[in-house]
Parts: structure tokens; sequence; C-alpha cells
């Protein structure tokens, strides 16, 4: 399959979605400006065949309603709710746009991410067919390598870096950073996924990839200087709520768990969030300020 086919099937996909309902001759319409048009419409016949292949790809199913000759996405409420195909199709569809739109390569920059993606194939090979593994990792927080050998259980990015989540033992979930492996072997030892593990669940009241020892309760911030505007457009939990809004602050609420990267991420905003419950987190945080303070008054 060439790559242009395959952009095709991501554009005619994105076209479809976002229009709800649309004919084919609209589509060729659109179809005249995407920086993939090759000078010709797409004949019936061919897209009927695009709808085949793209229901085998992606199983998104696209389907035509007789009374106005129009296509639409037969699951379209399911693909907005499936996180993990919407992200895939939105992450290919801009990668094959830059791809073939050179002339605005360089005014289009992204974060980097680290390495990590290298292992984050077999990873998913090994959480699919329930296989141990076998990594060599190096922590920060160690100056020697150790060998492991651990459980898959799933796999989570977070704040720029792909993360695997295992067991070494019934009790244990360990994340590991996959930047940080050297190596990685998969086993034929398989294992019984855990009927008591859920993704989802384990990481429900965390900021990022720390469940750390913290129970989750709520956490109030008050934010000033227009950052709520920014916490309203992107929350920092999806548990954030809104309680009490004025022309010079608002008062955000999370259920969480207030681990080390949350407080983190308060200390990043200055002066611009003040904890206001639990005490002791804003505790905690007056602190660690007090201490920085003492660092640059020497």
């Amino acid at each position: 399959m060439s790559k242009n086919l395959f952009a095709k099937y991501i554009w005619e996909v994105s076209t479809i979605y976002s229009s709800g309902h649309i004919t084919l001759r609209s589509i060729n319409d659109k179809w005249t400006e995407c920086y993939l048009y090759d000078g010709l419409p797409i004949p019936r016949r061919t897209f009927d065949r695009h709808r085949h292949d793209i229901e085998t790809l992606f199983d998104i199913n696209i389907s035509c309603r007789k009374s106005d000759n129009t296509y639409y996405i037969e699951d379209h409420g399911d693909l907005a709710n499936d996180r993990i195909r919407h992200w895939l199709l939105n992450n290919f569809a801009i990668g094959q746009m830059l791809t073939e739109a050179h002339a605005i390569k360089d005014k289009i920059l992204f974060e980097e991410i680290p390495s990590g993606y290298h292992w984050l194939l077999p990873s998913i090979q090994a959480i699919r067919e329930k296989r141990w593994i076998i990594i060599r990792y190096h922590s920060f927080q160690r100056t020697e390598e150790e060998t492991l050998t651990i459980m898959p259980l799933a796999i989570k990015i977070s704040h720029q870096r792909w993360y695997i989540v295992t067991r070494k033992d019934p009790d244990q979930v360990r994340v590991y950073a996959l930047d940080r492996i050297l190596e990685m072997q998969i086993t034929d030892e398989r294992f019984d996924y855990p009927s008591d593990f859920v993704a989802h669940d384990y990481f429900e009241t965390c900021y990022g990839i720390i469940a750390g020892q913290e129970d989750a309760e709520t956490v109030r911030l008050r934010v000033f200087n227009n950052q709520q505007k920014f916490f309203r457009s992107l929350p920092l939990h999806h548990s954030q709520k809104e309680t009490e809004s004025t022309e010079t602050y608002s008062i955000f609420e999370y259920y969480i768990k207030p681990a080390y990267d949350f407080k983190q991420t308060i200390l990043s905003y200055g002066e611009n969030v003040e904890v206001l419950s639990p005490q002791w987190l804003r505790d905690e945080i007056a602190d660690i300020i007090s201490r920085m303070t003492a660092i640059y008054k020497r």
C-alpha cells in the first residue's frame, strides 16, 4: 500500500467525520483543496473500495444514507470516545500532512519525546500476548543498571515520556520509563492478566504516573492573574471543577492524589496559584517556597 493511499484513507475519514453527513460530490469538492490532490476526482467505485479498506484497517464503518446519498461514520460516537483510535488517527493525519507539505515543515514546531518509542511496539506486543519481559534498566535514582523480570500490564504517556506499567509480584505495581530501558526481551513464559487490575482505575486519581503513598482527597487551588483562563482551556486533571469565579481569581477543585509530580506542577505556576486546602499540602508547599527563598537570599 502506498503512503499516499494510506494518507488518503485518513483524509477521507477525517472529512466525513467532521462533516457528519456528506455527499461524494462534496467530498470531491473538498478533495481539490487537499495537499494530496492529484488532479483527479475520486470515482464512486474507488471510494467504495476505500470504504472497505478503511473498515478493515481502522474498524471504522462508512455508511451511505440512501434517502439523500450522503456518507457518514456509522459509529461516530464510538470513534469520539475511543481515545486510542482517535489519538492514532489524529497523530497519523498530522504526520502525513507534515511529510507531504514540505513547504511549511519548518514552520510547525513540536516538542520532542525521548527515544522510548523504540520499545513501544515490543511492549504492546508483550501486553497483547500476555508474556513476561526481561528489561535492562537504568533509573535516574540509581548509579548502576539493573535487570528485571516484569509482567507488562499497560502503556501510558505522561509529560512527554512513554511508560510501561508492570507488576513484579501480585501486590507491587511499578512504572518504568521506556527511554530508560537499555534492552528488552519478550520471554516465552505467559501470565494470566490480573483480574483485579484496571489501568484506567489505577491512574484515575493520579496526576501523572506517580501513585505515591498519598490517598486521594479534595484539593482546592486559588488561581490569579488570568491564569484561570488557561486552567479552563486545559484542565490540570479530569476531576477539575471551577467552584468560584471572580474578576481577580477563580477557585478550582480536584479529587486527586497530591503526589510529587502534582506538587511540582503547582510550584511551576509561582505566585499565580495558591493552595487553599488541604492544610498539610498548603504547609508543605509553603515550606518548599521558604527553602527556595533562602537559597536565593544567600
